[in-house]
């Protein structure tokens, strides 16, 4: 699978996680208010089943954005939420405070109660993570809150699915895998490539792909853009059925379709793109987006996934060529407003037209093969 597989350019979106803060000796200014001492675990009149009740209530709710964060602003609490994934059960109170190693049974009993409603819950059998506590830890295991690697531009063997060209250039930033091609356009040209920061004049986008930090750990520069391929299609899938991968909201898709594209020479004037179709979908609530080609958004089209497959493409494999690679592509734009497309896949003699709508929803498929068209 070549870069950018589908079609799909991942875009930055609105994805971007914010942290809360704490104070110098790292326990968070809000929970000291809500009810405790870092001395005695408890505030002068209170009690330890008074922050409990507490804490249990908070979960029967929706926990504030900012009552989260500063419940989470303390190490200790993170390593409880660490020790309780790790654990194959429910802990006991001694079973956890032994393994998280704190110095005082008082001050660790604080900070489990702070958790204990929305991100752990307390059973007769010990404690154990709730879905809250098992999503804020696999967002610090994945690295999105915590990690912020780079991978300098790379060559890699690698085929441009545009021109061929053997190689092309990787690089991460900003959970992105940016891919490149010094032979050719690229997808989107000089003028496109030109919003890219400190992009060289002889290196031209072919577009973005998605990945997690953690994608990046003991992997090379060309098997982090196949997990990225991988990822990014997965997300695809999602987006484009209208269910957002990050936060399961709903989703938008804004169609675009150049009436007068020519792309005879690698890019078209009018639109600046080498495909005359481009596709967005957007997440109405955490603002998550994912662009590129239509070819991406017709990947989840019953009809072209069984074309691919009875020729034995793999549009999910990240070791596969992509669809660009082996099949001959073409799209005819009927209407711009609202749009109508035809788009023609061809492998060997085969050929399938899709007509879609300005959703870029398939309204009529036809098979047919370049014998037909001869009759």
């Amino acid at each position: 699978m070549t870069a950018d597989p589908h079609g799909v350019d991942g875009g930055t979106g609105g994805d971007r996680t914010k942290g809360g803060s704490t104070d110098a000796d790292g326990t968070d200014a809000v929970g000291r208010e809500e009810g405790a001492t870092e001395e005695g675990g408890t505030e002068e009149g209170g009690t330890e089943e008074g922050g409990a009740k507490e804490a249990a209530t908070r979960g029967r709710g929706r926990l504030p954005p900012d009552e989260a964060f500063a419940v989470l602003g303390q190490e200790t609490r993170l390593d409880i939420l660490r020790i309780l994934g790790d654990a194959d059960g429910e802990l006991e109170f001694s079973a956890l405070f032994d393994r998280v190693e704190y110095d005082t049974s008082a001050n660790f009993s604080y900070h489990l109660e702070q958790l204990v409603g929305h991100f752990v819950e307390r059973t007769e059998d010990g404690y154990g993570l709730r879905q809250a506590g098992r999503r804020v830890l696999e967002a610090v295991l994945s690295g999105a809150v915590t990690d912020a690697p780079v991978v300098e531009p790379t060559e890699i063997e690698w085929p441009c699915q545009h021109c061929g060209a053997s190689t092309v250039e990787v690089e991460y930033v900003e959970e992105q895998v940016g891919i490149y091609c010094t032979n050719c356009p690229g997808q989107y040209g000089g003028a496109r490539a030109a919003e890219d920061d400190a992009l060289p004049a002889d290196r031209a986008r072919i577009g973005y792909v998605h990945l997690p930090p953690a994608g990046t750990r003991d992997r090379t520069a060309k098997e982090v853009l196949a997990a990225a391929n991988t990822w990014t299609v997965m997300q695809a899938q999602s987006l484009h059925r209208g269910v957002c991968p990050r936060c399961a909201a709903a989703v938008v898709h804004d169609l675009d379709a150049c009436g007068s594209h020519d792309a005879s020479e690698g890019i078209c004037d009018a639109c600046d793109r080498r495909f005359a179709v481009a596709s967005r979908s957007t997440c109405t609530n955490c603002g998550f987006e994912l662009g590129g080609s239509a070819i991406g958004r017709l990947h989840t089209e019953p009809d072209l996934l069984g074309f691919l497959f009875e020729h034995d493409v793999d549009p999910f494999a990240s070791d596969s060529a992509s669809t660009l690679e082996v099949a001959d592509f073409d799209e005819t734009v009927l209407a711009t407003d609202p749009p109508k497309v035809r788009f023609t896949f061809g492998i060997g003699d085969d050929r399938l037209e899709l007509l879609a709508d300005d959703d870029l929803d398939v309204i009529e498929a036809t098979r047919r093969t370049t014998t037909d068209a001869d009759d």
